[in-house]
């Protein structure tokens, strides 16, 4: 099996398997990124189409036609509603500073692994030496992917399969160590700061939402999705 077409794949620039992220506001810009946008922040997702919008719905929410919902998706969202939809969908900046703090930790964490001391001893007891996951599970239901990491075990599998509906792992990459994975992990959510959503807790037009690991670290599928290297397709 291949990658959905939705979540389609990002093209490489020279050695970096990221694609090129611009605005940090561009799923504002309508199309099928603000769908789902607006499909989370007004709670207004499909049951019969996964990941898609109801427009009337979302109009009966916003208190506006569906005519006006179908003209923000084509052209884009006037400021103020794009104000709102970022209040309950953004990532806030606080999010993104500790996440770069967290890379750098895990950045020197992986030069330091193989030195002696306590915290290396610790990390080995832990299993934090032993070989970890990347994994990127897409969630249908809510029209997202997040880059989970785990060890590499079939419990490890199915946790990151969980929560709104069900996941469906579409890319992996073993490390080495957790501190490798986790450096991998952070560095894809930089390159995709432009379409990433934090899901809302409350929503009610998904189920399963309330215990969603991860929330903060969604990306919107129509994004794509890094390469990961050399990228494994899983048939679930």
């Amino acid at each position: 099996m291949g990658i959905p077409e939705l979540l389609g794949e990002a093209p490489e620039r020279g050695d970096e398997p990221f694609r090129e992220i611009g605005d940090a506001t561009s799923w504002v810009q309508g199309g099928r990124a603000l769908e789902t946008a607006l499909a989370m922040g007004a709670d207004a997702y499909s049951t019969d189409s996964p990941g898609r919008l109801v427009f009337s719905a979302a109009a009966g929410s916003l208190k506006v036609q569906e005519a006006t919902v179908a003209r923000w998706i084509r052209d884009g969202l006037p400021h103020k509603r794009a104000v709102w939809l970022s209040s309950v969908v953004g990532v806030g900046a606080g999010q993104l500073e500790q996440e770069r703090v967290q890379l750098g930790i895990a950045q020197e964490a992986a030069r330091t692994l193989g030195l002696k001391g306590v915290k290396a001893t610790d990390w080995r007891a832990r299993g934090l030496d032993e070989p970890h996951v990347l994994y990127l599970v897409w969630l249908p239901a809510l029209g997202v992917w997040i880059p989970r990491v785990g060890r590499l075990s079939e419990t490890t599998h199915q946790r990151s399969t969980g929560g709104a509906g069900g996941g469906r792992i579409v890319r992996r990459r073993i490390f080495d160590n957790y501190f490798l994975a986790a450096v991998e992990k952070f560095e894809v959510l930089e390159a995709y700061e432009g379409w990433r959503v934090s899901v809302p807790r409350d929503l009610k037009s998904v189920t399963g939402v309330k215990k969603l690991q991860g929330r903060s670290s969604a990306v919107l599928a129509c994004a794509g999705t890094p390469l990961l290297g050399d990228p494994v397709f899983l048939d679930l």
